[in-house]
């Protein structure tokens, strides 16, 4: 479930504004907006484990 939960996050980071995305980064549960290189990266952190 928390992985689906992260392809959330993901999605909606790729589905928001190009400048900047809503994120749970620092895992709070509270989902922040970061400038959108920041999630860049935070997408491919989340992306990876489940690359098929």
């Amino acid at each position: 479930m928390q992985l689906r939960d992260q392809f959330g996050r993901f999605v909606r980071a790729f589905l928001g504004k190009s400048d900047q995305c809503q994120t749970d980064k620092l895992g709070t549960g509270v989902d922040t907006f970061l400038p959108f290189d920041e999630c860049s990266d935070f997408s491919r952190e989340v992306v990876q484990p489940i690359q098929l």
